[in-house]
């Protein structure tokens, strides 16, 4: 079954499954730091 991320951006998806784990880490933290950084997160414990 395809998931929404291969049908959307192949490439992408393609890529983090070839990825090992340390760059998966990365990758999730600067997609944290997108989120939040575009969210206009403002509490200190974020």
């Amino acid at each position: 079954m395809m998931t929404r991320l291969e049908a959307l951006l192949p490439d992408l998806a393609s890529k983090l499954q070839r990825a090992s784990a340390a760059e998966l880490r990365a990758a999730s933290l600067a997609a944290c730091e997108f989120a939040i950084s575009h969210a206009k997160v403002e509490h200190p414990l974020v």
